[in-house]
């Protein structure tokens, strides 16, 4: 039973045409029910309006326009893996998750489109269509990645200013309180050059958030009572995040590294140097 478990996860050496069918299936089948899971939502929560362009380029400090980028890149990088079960080349997988990943992720706008209070975003489908490229970019001329993203959160006490807002749970304020997320651009500098210049087991990683941020454009809103919210001393400000990261491939024990493959995708906590656009310098022992 064993062997054979092992032989149906192996990788094979030629595509597989019962594999690829069933991915393509799979696929299909996840997309076609996220779609339906966004239909109903957004048509149940949201009044409806003809299709319609928002122009939201610069909402919420470009925080969630790191978002799209993330999201685009790290769906490309789960999905050219498991689509190499089916005995595709590499590069063939790394195109076709690829063009799922751009796909799935700018047809969501459709739904913001018909939605009163969003709108399609030209922005929102350029970020993803970046983080598309920035990925397969690196399998089309370094043949390898050397560049990976990350993402990471903690609690702000702006939450509780506007709970609808951001969600009244830790699930839903890690999902909608931009002033919580930080995204993380890890560099493995030593594969990058060629050269161990720093220890196998370190890579420095760039992060983008965002801080003050109680609404897309200002801090000013009103309430379902009808009553205006004005938060405009609250300072609304980037920052950039300097810290380290860890490479979790060097794990020799298969367990312990299949424990840590979350971190392939999620920024461990660790020393960093904060510059904050409106604060100036700031250094934290330990930054989620």
């Amino acid at each position: 039973m064993y062997s054979q478990f092992k032989t149906l996860l192996a990788l094979p050496k030629e595509p597989v045409r019962g594999r690829v069918l069933i991915f393509s299936l799979i696929c299909l089948a996840l997309y076609s029910t996220i779609l339906a899971g966004l239909l109903i939502a957004w048509y149940t929560l949201d009044t409806t309006v003809p299709f319609h362009w928002f122009n939201d380029s610069t909402g919420w400090l470009f925080v969630d326009k790191f978002g799209h980028f993330y999201i685009a890149f790290i769906e490309c990088s789960i999905l050219s893996k498991v689509w190499r079960w089916t005995g595709l080349k590499e590069k063939n997988c790394v195109l076709i998750a690829s063009g799922i990943a751009f796909i799935s992720q700018s047809s969501y706008e459709i739904f913001d489109g018909f939605s009163a209070g969003y709108g399609a975003s030209v922005t929102d489908i350029l970020a993803n269509a970046m983080g598309v490229a920035v990925f397969v970019a690196q399998f089309i001329l370094f043949k390898r990645l050397f560049l990976s993203l990350k993402f990471s959160f903690h609690a702000t006490s702006f939450a509780h200013l506007r709970p609808i807002f951001f969600g009244d749970s830790i699930i839903q304020q890690i999902l909608k309180d931009y002033n919580g997320q930080t995204y993380w651009f890890t560099f493995d500098l030593n594969e990058f050059i060629r050269r161990k210049i720093l220890p196998a087991w370190i890579f420095i990683t760039v992060g983008y958030g965002g801080d003050g941020m109680l609404g897309g454009d200002d801090n000013v809103w009103t309430g379902e009572d009808g009553e205006i919210h004005d938060y405009s001393n609250v300072v609304r400000t980037s920052r950039i995040m300097c810290s380290i990261d860890f490479n979790w491939s060097i794990i020799t024990n298969k367990y312990l590294r299949y424990l840590c493959h979350i971190f392939k995708y999620v920024k461990f906590p660790a020393p960093t140097v904060e510059i904050n656009v409106a604060k100036g310098f700031r250094f934290h022992w330990i930054y989620f």
